[in-house]
């Protein structure tokens, strides 16, 4: 998977290590940073 960082770095990760490794946020999260 290619992956992009917010400061617009670009990597990629193997799919079995993207899936192992990142999520989608919560909506509770969400709220948690914005705080």
């Amino acid at each position: 998977y290619t992956v992009e960082y917010p400061d617009g770095y670009v990597s990629w990760s193997p799919k079995e290590t993207f899936e192992n490794s990142y999520r989608e946020i919560s909506e509770e999260e969400i709220k948690l940073i914005k705080e």
